[in-house]
């Protein structure tokens, strides 16, 4: 017997790619998995030697753009739906998954279209453009964060954002361990997002000297900065005489996280659920322009719990409020312990086996529907 197929529409950042990936670890054991997405430089890296066919859509972003390349943008929307048709028609999926981008908006407007059963899963507190105009087509909503769908109650499950079996299997070891005291040589870890952050890589580097003045000792950093600057962040910590791992991109974050005493990160929706997961003490600096307001509403709702601390962009600058936190985090077992112990039962760590078997569920039930007439 031929196995359903399904198809994971994703794209554009690390947000709506890593999510989706998780998904596709446990639908592949029992489903053929068909990727769309975009030919980004970030998702050919993330996506380089996937075993499982991949087709990528030309798709400009059009919200946002200006009037006068609006003609262009609708064009190449255009093209994208004929090129998603077009793999619809050749695969004929069971039920289709969106996490999210432009990619997204296509396979869920044409998984309607052809009366394909549609679930749509939203990583952030305030839903994205695309998600928001799936949702009343879609048959199941799996969100991160309660209350984000509130038109669409009945059909929303709060699962979490699905994580990769590396970050998983960190969160029991997390769970089991008793608490670990802070290293001999702390270890800061600083995560920019896929594509870096300027604020970040100029400022830390200043901040962190300071730090290790104060502390009296060593620090060692760990320093995720995007594709372009990774030299000019490098360099400005040999010029401080700190110890730093700079990379563009960190692929096995499980490793990453072991032994790391604070994060400072951006408030992307998979980094938090991450950083939940594997219990961090982190200090939050949301992307000040990020659409929608929704990495500052995803940091908050997090604060509010007690899970991390929240510093605006514009208070980086006042590089003493920085390094006040830090400090506290690194010299108060109490205040770290109690903001780990908070992150963790903030996690969600079986987000992607419950949105997989609900969707499994739903193909039962059609079949079953179907065998019935």
């Amino acid at each position: 017997m031929q196995k359903p197929t399904v198809f994971i529409a994703a794209g554009g950042t690390g947000g709506h790619i890593y999510p989706a990936l998780a998904l596709v670890g446990k639908f592949e054991q029992d489903m053929q998995v068909v990727w769309l997405g975009t030919n980004r430089a970030v998702e050919n890296t993330i996506l380089a030697d996937t075993p499982w066919p991949t087709h990528t859509i030309a798709v400009k972003p059009f919200r946002g753009a200006l009037w006068w390349r609006l003609p262009l943008a609708f064009a190449s929307l255009s093209w994208a739906f004929i090129q998603t048709a077009w793999y619809f028609i050749r695969a004929r999926p069971s039920f289709v998954v969106v996490t999210g981008g432009y990619v997204g908006f296509t396979a869920g407007v044409c998984a309607a279209l052809m009366r394909i059963p549609l679930c749509v899963c939203e990583q952030n507190q305030r839903a994205g453009w695309t998600n928001r105009l799936l949702a009343p087509l879609a048959r199941f909503i799996f969100t991160a964060y309660p209350r984000v769908f509130t038109a669409y109650e009945a059909k929303v499950a709060t699962f979490g954002n699905p994580l990769r079996e590396a970050i998983i299997d960190h969160h029991k070891i997390k769970m089991q361990q008793q608490y670990i005291p802070l290293q001999q040589k702390p270890r800061i870890l600083v995560l920019g997002g896929s594509q870096g952050a300027k604020a970040l890589n100029t400022l830390l580097p200043i901040i962190f000297a300071q730090l290790q003045q104060s502390l009296g000792k060593p620090i060692e950093v760990w320093h995720q900065c995007g594709m372009h600057d990774v030299a000019a962040v490098a360099a400005n910590y040999d010029e401080h005489s700190i110890t730093a791992q700079v990379q563009p991109f960190f692929h096995d974050m499980a490793k990453v996280y072991t032994g790391v005493d604070v994060v400072v990160a951006r408030a992307g929706a998979l980094t938090l659920s991450e950083l939940m997961a594997v219990g961090a003490a982190s200090i939050i600096v949301p992307l000040p322009n990020s659409r929608d307001d929704h990495q500052l509403y995803n940091a908050r709702y997090y604060e509010r719990m007690g899970a991390c601390w929240v510093m605006l962009e514009q208070e980086l600058k006042n590089q003493k409020t920085m390094l006040a936190k830090l400090l506290l985090l690194l010299s108060s077992d109490a205040c770290r312990k109690q903001m780990q112990r908070r992150a963790l039962a903030q996690a969600k760590p079986t987000a992607a086996f419950d949105i997989v078997e609900k969707c499994k569920s739903l193909l039962m039930s059609m079949h079953s529907k179907l065998a019935d007439k």
